[in-house]
């Protein structure tokens, strides 16, 4: 089937401005720029499609992550990866041992530790090194700013998954930024606002 000039601009109206979004948590999920590219050039022929086919979502920007999250677990995340497994009890262990070393240093006026020695760089290497799909509801919530609900859509997960993984995510992004060198810099770990 044909299409026309005025549905390519509105395909291109309605998707382009969540691009950027999308290339960043592309860059997040695979950590390298060729396969980003290739998953984000997957994604919009996909939502292309999808579009021409009358299978658009109003809402887009869930659409679309939903599209690209679906072509990442395809392509990329089917086959099982020894590497993304997680030791509950390792995690656990370093969890305490983060917790102990915490309630040693200063706390700030809202009853927080400071982490002003944190970098950007410290917390990127943090996310990289979490399972695949841990790494996924932290990207969408913490970088994304998606609700518990919308990530639950994208990834196709219930509620408590959502949930279960982003208590996991955190505590080991906060293992992980303990058990290596911390670099000084004004930037402060992201809390999560729900």
């Amino acid at each position: 089937m044909r299409q026309n000039k005025t549905e390519n601009k509105n395909f291109e109206e309605y998707t382009f401005p969540h691009l950027e979004d999308i290339y960043r948590t592309a860059m997040y999920l695979l950590d390298n720029e060729s396969d980003a590219q290739d998953l984000v050039r997957e994604s919009f022929i996909k939502a292309y499609e999808s579009w021409h086919e009358g299978r658009f979502d109003p809402g887009c920007r869930i659409w679309l992550f939903r599209i690209m999250v679906n072509v990442l677990i395809k392509k990329h995340w089917l086959s099982p990866n020894p590497s993304s497994a997680i030791n509950y009890t390792d995690e656990v262990d370093g969890y305490l041992m983060y917790s102990r070393w915490a309630k040693q240093q200063s706390i700030d006026s809202t009853g927080q530790v400071p982490f002003s020695t944190i970098s950007k760089d410290d917390v990127k290497k943090a996310i990289r090194d979490l399972p695949d799909n841990i790494r996924l509801i932290i990207v969408l919530s913490l970088l994304e700013d998606f609700s518990y609900r919308e990530i639950a859509e994208i990834a196709n997960i219930n509620l408590d998954t959502v949930k279960s993984r982003l208590n996991r995510g955190r505590k080991l992004m906060q293992k992980n930024l303990f058990d290596h060198p911390i670099r000084e810099s004004n930037y402060a770990i992201p809390h999560g606002r729900r």
